[in-house]
């Protein structure tokens, strides 16, 4: 069974789980793979290009703070993909015509995984729940093969968040967790599109 990612924090969850093997792949090439394997770490934005999906509530990734840093005033914004949560909610929460781009030399500004002004304005639409990044989908299995999936992952994640390598939220997004994706796709729909997920 092959798992689509990105960074090497989508795997920590999936160190003790049996029968992955992983693929890595560009964060802005992930949507051309997310048919061609059995599960893959998707930026939230692009869900609504992938049609009805099957969504763990386990293993996604969130950040506890964002902000936009500039050094220059242009509008090239240095972003981990032209689907990333980082470029929506810089869209969503400043009046800038964003570019996204992935070379940091040719940027203007950049979004960092740090309390700042996107945090805030997130808190200020969504409350205090972590901003969600990316969360593991699939196209190819079925409710009661992923559901088997998901007790090992839990299991997995736990262990994780004992050493301290994971937060509570990624083992199982529990009620901050859910409530943050639903405010996330609902404030990004008129960007994004809508999306159709089941969330198991």
């Amino acid at each position: 069974m092959e798992l689509a990612y990105s960074e090497e924090r989508e795997v920590i969850p999936w160190s003790e789980v049996r029968n992955i093997t992983l693929r890595k792949v560009r964060e802005d090439e992930i949507r051309f793979v997310v048919e061609d394997v059995e599960l893959a770490y998707v930026p939230i934005p692009l869900l609504p290009q992938l049609g009805e999906v099957l969504v763990l509530s386990n293993g996604a990734v969130f950040s506890e703070g964002m902000e936009i840093r500039s050094w220059r005033s242009g509008n090239k914004l240095f972003v981990p993909s032209s689907h990333s949560v980082h470029f929506y909610l810089a869209r969503l929460f400043t009046n800038r015509r964003w570019i996204p781009v992935q070379d940091r030399g040719s940027a203007d500004a950049e979004v960092v995984e740090e309390p700042g002004n996107l945090w805030e304005k997130w808190k200020g639409s969504c409350g205090d729940v972590p901003i969600p990044l990316k969360v593991v989908v699939s196209t190819k299995l079925d409710q009661k093969t992923l559901l088997g999936i998901k007790v090992e992952l839990r299991r997995s994640a736990a262990l994780a968040e004992n050493h301290g390598r994971i937060k509570s939220v990624t083992k199982e997004m529990g009620l901050k967790g859910r409530s943050a994706l639903e405010c996330f796709i609902k404030l990004c729909e008129p960007f994004c599109g809508r999306a159709k997920l089941l969330l198991l």
